[in-house]
């Protein structure tokens, strides 16, 4: 069979030929423990994109998941102000990593925010770009008078006793 004949072959025909033809690599498969599949993330994470823009990790495909974590590892490394949420972001990538390398194109389900039982579409190397939502204004609530405030409203209408001199 020529080298070109060879690749042509299914990969699962091309391994049995492989590990038939070879005892040695017969015995470094029996010795390798079989490898666990991950379990897909439960959380969805968005990626921060320019122009307060952002897409889903889930949307993503391995390639780009591999170049942010990239990014997030050597923010973490170098240190600085945003080193630890690099961190943390890593180390979420590391888990969508993981599952998109099994799974390069699979479609994953799970929970996005407060929404549960999401499908995402499909990983692509250009997913969909999103918007992020605008920010609220924080609500500022006006400081409530109430009676009893210490020095501002001492004395003035908490008497019980009208002052007519008969206390006991």
């Amino acid at each position: 069979m020529t080298p070109d004949e060879f690749s042509s072959l299914p990969t699962s025909v091309a391994l049995r030929i492989l590990l038939d033809g070879s005892a040695k690599l017969q015995e470094i498969v029996a010795a390798t423990e079989k490898p666990r599949s991950p379990m897909p993330p439960r959380f969805d994470r968005r990626l921060r994109r320019k122009g307060g823009q952002y897409v889903w990790a889930s949307e993503s495909s391995l390639e780009s998941l591999t170049f942010w974590l990239g990014k997030n590892r050597e923010g973490a490394q170098n240190g600085g102000e945003y080193a630890d949420k690099n961190a943390k972001e890593a180390e979420q990538l590391e888990r969508w990593v993981a599952w998109r390398t099994w799974f390069p194109s699979e479609v994953w389900t799970g929970t996005r925010g407060n929404n549960e039982g999401v499908r995402a579409a499909a990983p692509s190397k250009s997913p969909r770009l999103y918007q992020w939502e605008p920010r609220e204004e924080p609500m500022v609530r006006e400081r409530e008078q109430t009676r009893g405030d210490a020095y501002e409203d001492a004395g003035q209408g908490d008497d019980v006793y009208p002052d007519d001199g008969a206390h006991f």
